[in-house]
């Protein structure tokens, strides 16, 4: 090992005096005066040559820190020779004998504090997750999902009151698996039961029954039952507005003897500001509000109708209502633009 590298020493002059030679010998050529494309590819062919001879030299003087990027400067040091003859390589050893070994002398000055782990841990602020990111929606749109686990997860389903969560059960009627398929119908099947048993139940006792009050709850109740067939999603699109009228037609009946109902007025709210009548909503929820209805309850909702009615500066003012726990990502994220946290 120490002979080779003693025989290479040797080598490194007659090696450089060959390339400079070559290096020669391709601008002799490039500098006759009738030459013709036989000759520039020859003195192309020995500049090419030259340079990677030079560039081959030149990396054995390189830094041991750049051995990794080895083929890359090699590279790079070939284009400085060949681009340019003559001066290109000297270009190449400059880089390689000044650049390089003085960019390992490069010092980056700059104190840094010593660090108390201990009271960094004190000092910091430990957030917890306020919402949790579930896997049924993935686990039940899943084909290749067990249907077992599908099963499960509608089990769980079948417990959030939500129109997303029957939306999800409403997938599983695609299902590829007929177990998955039946389980998914049958509790689609059992929750619109449910609700059309207490609709024709509540709807007996608002026609038949002797006392206007009990006949008036009743009309209450009904309201509230057809608006949860419809929150979650339980309605065709082409009975929604069969729906709608029934719960508008509920609510007038109740309050012509329940007159202070807060829940009344609030749920009569949604209906017009689902239907888009944001000025008669408005009204709706401001005598929720004088019948004792929190402002909090309300205040996403008019929001909702402020900004519909470009009344921006009342935005800000109702989102500051909005209770802490009732803020999902998307109301987060409105509230970040239209509130201005005081410093």
């Amino acid at each position: 090992m120490q002979f080779r590298s003693l025989l290479l020493r040797g080598l490194l002059p007659l090696l450089c005096l060959f390339a400079l030679f070559v290096e020669t010998a391709a601008l002799t050529v490039t500098l006759i005066a009738e030459r013709g494309m036989l000759l520039l590819t020859a003195a192309l062919l020995l500049h090419s040559v030259a340079s990677l001879i030079c560039a081959l030299l030149q990396i054995r003087f390189l830094p041991k820190v750049y051995t990794s990027e080895k083929r890359r400067i090699l590279a790079l040091l070939f284009a400085f020779d060949f681009i340019v003859p003559f001066l290109g390589m000297g270009i190449g050893w400059i880089l390689l004998l000044w650049g390089f070994q003085k960019s390992q002398q490069i010092e980056i000055d700059k104190e840094v504090e010593d660090i108390d782990l201990q009271r960094l841990e004190e000092d910091f602020p430990v957030i917890s997750r306020a919402f949790g990111e579930g896997s049924i929606p993935s686990l039940i749109s899943s084909v290749h999902a067990p249907a077992s686990k599908k099963i499960r997860a509608l089990t769980l389903l079948t417990q959030m009151k939500s129109k997303a969560s029957v939306t999800l059960i409403k997938r599983t009627l695609q299902d590829k698996n007929d177990e998955v398929r039946l389980v998914g119908f049958s509790m689609i099947d059992a929750m619109e039961k449910r609700i059309n048993e207490k609709i024709h139940h509540l709807g007996n006792v608002a026609k038949v029954h002797p006392d206007p009050m009990q006949r008036a709850r009743a009309h209450s109740e009904l309201a509230f039952t057809y608006w949860e067939q419809l929150y979650q999603g339980l309605v065709d699109r082409q009975l929604e507005q069969f729906v709608i009228d029934n719960i508008r037609k509920h609510i007038e009946a109740a309050k012509a003897l329940i007159l202070n109902d807060p829940k009344l007025y609030k749920l009569e709210g949604r209906i017009l500001l689902m239907q888009k009548a944001f000025t008669d909503a408005k009204e709706a929820f401001l005598k929720a509000m004088e019948y004792g209805i929190p402002e909090s309850e309300i205040a996403s909702f008019m929001a909702q109708i402020a900004f519909e009615e470009r009344n921006y500066s009342r935005i800000a003012y109702w989102m500051e209502k909005v209770p802490e726990q009732s803020i999902n990502y998307q109301l987060h994220a409105l509230r970040a633009v239209w509130v201005r946290e005081s410093a």
